[in-house]
């Protein structure tokens, strides 16, 4: 499926706009910094209200420099959709810093927790 998603705290913040994220068919790249675990659910949380996430094909998620401990609000909201979620993956804010590119075509590996591309060697979770 094409990889999509980026920063969590620009995507919610694009909900309502025309750049507005469409997760239909589609995997969803989500990472971000210095966001509490309860900022992270409640852009989660919006995202899902807004129907953006809906027909997401799985999630990728990357770093979460200086975030707490935001994975069980991100179980919690995405669990549910039963879709592939992988995390862990070294994209975002952290070191290293990997490229993914968006639009291209990935797959989740969720046996070996790797996102591969059709363009890019394996990213796999740290």
């Amino acid at each position: 499926a094409p990889v999509t998603g980026g920063n969590l705290s620009l995507l919610a913040a694009l909900c309502g706009t025309p750049y507005e994220l469409r997760a239909r068919g589609r995997i969803v790249l989500l990472e971000d910094v210095t966001e509490a675990p309860y900022r992270i659910d409640r852009m989660l949380t919006q995202l899902l209200m807004s129907g953006a996430l809906d027909g997401a094909a799985g999630f990728a998620l990357g770093s979460w420099v200086r975030c707490g401990d935001p994975y069980p609000v991100l179980r919690e909201r995405l669990a549910p959709l039963g879709v592939p979620v992988i995390a862990g993956l070294p994209v975002g804010h952290g070191t290293p810093q990997l490229s993914v590119l968006l639009g291209a075509l990935g797959a989740i590996d969720a046996e070996s927790c790797s996102l591969t591309g059709s363009n890019t060697a394996p990213v796999e979770a740290v």
